[in-house]
């Protein structure tokens, strides 16, 4: 394969500043996960997530998605995805602190795992059933969308949770939410 097939470049890219807005992303929501921690059972409503879920499934996202993609672009094997959904995924034997600890770890791999990377690399295509085409450099800009999408979630549901409405999931309980 040729810079030329891939549209490639060998400039070199700065991605500090998007590494600093994921982290800022991920210290936000992780400041939630803290602050409830005592309370990760608690969910707005009966089809919905409670906190623990949440907190796992972007540790599982971390993993399944962004790592995992980042990987496989950039080693050159053209994948195409579809979209991603864990529904139905039983998380109620994680906890929220492990779970926060993981997506921090799995996170980290991420980030470090880009930095090795060149800007032939980084611009390894994939493409994507919802997204279309992706480089593996887009994929920083798919997780602080993720991220973005459950900061607004856990901003809006915290407002039910001061409020003292919702409720405790009963453990083991397995949710439809996303």
């Amino acid at each position: 394969m040729s810079e030329k097939d891939e549209g490639a470049t060998t400039e070199p890219i700065d991605l500090e500043p998007q590494f600093a807005a994921l982290q800022a992303s991920q210290d936000r929501i992780c400041a939630i996960f803290f602050a409830i921690a005592n309370h990760q059972d608690w969910q707005p409503h009966p089809d919905e997530w409670s906190f623990r879920y949440i907190a796992a499934h972007m540790a599982q996202v971390e993993l399944d998605c962004h790592l995992r993609r980042v990987l496989e672009i950039s080693a050159g094997e053209k994948p195409h995805y579809s979209y991603y959904l864990n529904t139905g995924w039983d998380f109620s034997s994680y906890d929220i602190q492990d779970s926060i600890s993981t997506w921090r770890e799995r996170r980290n791999e991420v980030v470090m795992t880009l930095r090795r990377l060149d800007s032939i690399q980084l611009n390894l295509k994939a493409t994507h059933e919802h997204f279309g085409e992706i480089k593996a450099v887009d994929v920083l800009q798919l997780a602080l969308d993720h991220d973005k999408e459950h900061e607004n979630h856990l901003n809006e549901i915290m407002k039910s949770f001061d409020a003292g409405e919702g409720q405790y999931a009963l453990h083991g309980t397995v949710t439809d939410s996303s």
